[in-house]
């Protein structure tokens, strides 16, 4: 575990493991999916389907075993964090992913401060 359970997870805490957009990302789902008890919900997952299918460039370098560390401090559950490794094996394989239609034009917004 990277961090205590009374504490608040930052960006420094993880720098050495993912980039800080995908810090944000991943920290703005988990709060959505601690709202649906743990879980992310449709939506949220049409919404990283689309951010993986367009802005893959940010996402094709991420170790998908440092992001699994880091999604499971941020407390997502297993089977999310499953399906999260899934996505990205599944475009490093050149495969798509299908957001559903009202979030094919939703991606999140990756700000390039990656040190």
């Amino acid at each position: 575990m990277i961090w205590m359970a009374d504490d608040e997870l930052t960006y420094d805490d993880v720098a050495d493991l993912i980039p800080q957009d995908i810090f944000d990302i991943l920290k703005q789902l988990a709060y959505c999916a601690n709202l649906n008890n743990g879980n992310m919900k449709w939506n949220e997952v049409a919404r990283l389907k689309c951010d993986l299918m367009q802005n893959w460039q940010y996402w094709s370098d991420v170790n998908i075993g440092n992001m699994a560390a880091v999604m499971a401090d941020l407390g997502f559950s297993v089977s999310d964090i499953r399906m999260m490794a899934d996505f990205i094996d599944r475009r490093r394989q050149g495969r798509r992913l299908v957001p559903a239609p009202a979030y094919r034009d939703m991606p999140f917004i990756h700000e390039v401060n990656n040190g």
